[in-house]
């Protein structure tokens, strides 16, 4: 009886441990951020966005130049949250305001367009932006600015290919096989393609909306499924959704955008805006202290039975 009530006292500790463990375990999520934002609010106009860079590559270089993996890259040139007021959202043509960038985004508090350069009003910054730092190919020269009142001379950037990048995080204590990235992404001029972990998705919006629509996708490790995507996706501007599959890793991901910069005067910038969702299933494991605690109980009930 007495060896009974030590098995019993030291099942009560066990118990103890491991309700305190739990309680002080760290929580794990899943991270992936937005464009302009830093993932919980939107950041502001004019300022860079530390969770994305790009790289930019002379027109003519080979696409196996641009597809390769992200650890062949040297560190990329962080962009900036473009200002909303003006162009590019809108261009002043001859005969009124042009349509340009898609700015539901932010009125949806989503993302915001992120770019080479802050400002591409005229007013604030020369289009002869310097772009060394990032450079990996020989930079081609600005065109002259177009004849005509300088208040109509807006930023451009070169023409080219910019490889935009970004990272999202997955614990290993979520399914991979759960895992679904989506949202919705618009790009000047279009994207040629979207890579995870240097895999290729087959995602390419070419069809001459890349900069005044949204574009929703939904990759999944299982493969293609069907239905709408999250929320954001009921505005009017969206286009048939894209599902694909996907290379998920636990850890960092890393997810890279093709993005192609067409030939074009003084106003002729480029940019990107994405919105990210990712979502996952948890795996529920047993703690060491919740296996320990089963092993003592059946060992005491062994004990038990043995003593009877």
């Amino acid at each position: 009886m007495r060896r009974m009530t030590w098995v019993l006292l030291l099942l009560a500790v066990v118990a103890t441990v491991s309700v305190q463990a739990s309680t002080i375990q760290t929580p794990t999520t899943l991270v992936a951020f937005s464009t302009g934002s830093d993932g919980t609010s939107l950041l502001s106009d004019g300022s860079t966005d530390p969770n994305y860079q790009f790289y930019y590559f002379a027109a003519g270089t080979p696409w196996s130049t641009l597809v390769q993996i992200p650890g062949a890259y040297p560190n990329g040139a962080a962009p900036y949250v473009v200002n909303a007021n003006g162009f590019p959202y809108s261009l002043q043509g001859p005969n009124g305001p042009i349509p340009g960038w898609l700015s539901d985004y932010g009125v949806n508090n989503l993302a915001k367009w992120i770019a080479p350069q802050a400002d591409y009003s005229g007013q604030t910054q020369s289009a002869s932006t310097t772009y060394s730092p990032y450079t990996l190919g020989p930079l081609p020269p600005l065109p002259p600015p177009p004849p005509g009142p300088p208040e109509i001379t807006y930023g451009t950037d070169p023409e080219g290919w910019y490889v935009w990048m970004t990272q999202f995080y997955i614990p290993d204590n979520y399914a991979l096989n759960t895992i679904v990235l989506s949202g919705a992404m618009s790009s000047d001029n279009c994207t040629f393609d979207v890579l995870i972990n240097g895999g290729s998705t087959g995602m390419a919006m070419q069809d001459g909306t890349c900069l005044g629509s949204a574009h929703p996708f939904r990759f999944t490790e299982q493969g293609a499924v069907s239905g709408a995507a999250q929320g954001a996706m009921s505005w009017s501007a969206a286009q048939t959704l894209f599902t694909s599959t996907a290379n998920f890793i636990y850890g960092w991901n890393t997810l890279q955008l093709i993005v192609q910069n067409n030939p074009g005067g003084s106003a002729n910038p480029t940019g990107l805006a994405a919105w990210l969702q990712l979502e996952g299933e948890i795996v529920v494991v047993p703690e060491a202290s919740t296996i320990a605690l089963m092993t003592l109980g059946l060992g005491a009930l062994a004990l038990f039975r043995r003593k009877k």
